[in-house]
C-alpha cells in the first residue's frame, strides 16, 4: 500500500514537473498499417520538454509524434520555420501514434496557427 501511494505520488511529481504523464506503452500498429506509406496533412507543432519531438495535428484533432531527421526538415525550410504551419507529411507508419517522416511540405497559403 505505502509503495502504491508512492508511485501514484512520483507520477503525479513527473506530470507537474514535466506538463506530461510519463509515457506509456505505445499502441502497436496492426500489420497492415504499420510499415505502410503514408501522407497526412495537419499543423506541425514542436514541443520542448526535455527532449524535443514533433507532432503533427491532423483535422480530425488527433496527434501523431513525427520522428523528423534533420536532412529531411532542413529541404523543407527546417524545423523552426515548420513549426505551427499547416504542412503535408509523407512517410512509413512506425506505430499507431509515429509517423517516421521521408518528405515534409509546408503550405505556403495557410497562416500559421496561434
Amino acid at each position: 500500500m505505502r509503495y502504491a501511494r508512492r508511485a501514484i505520488v512520483a507520477a503525479l511529481a513527473w506530470t507537474v514537473a514535466c506538463g506530461t504523464a510519463p509515457r506509456t506503452a505505445v499502441p502497436r500498429c496492426e500489420p497492415p498499417a504499420c510499415g505502410t506509406e503514408v501522407t497526412a496533412s495537419g499543423w506541425f507543432h514542436i514541443v520542448w520538454n526535455g527532449a524535443t519531438r514533433y507532432y503533427l495535428l491532423g483535422d480530425s484533432a488527433q496527434s501523431v509524434e513525427l520522428l523528423l531527421d534533420q536532412e529531411t526538415a532542413r529541404a523543407a525550410e527546417g524545423r523552426l520555420a515548420l513549426n505551427r504551419r499547416r504542412v503535408t507529411v509523407s512517410g512509413v507508419r512506425e506505430s499507431a501514434t509515429v509517423l517516421r517522416v521521408r518528405s515534409i511540405h509546408a503550405d505556403t497559403t495557410a497562416e500559421r496557427s496561434p
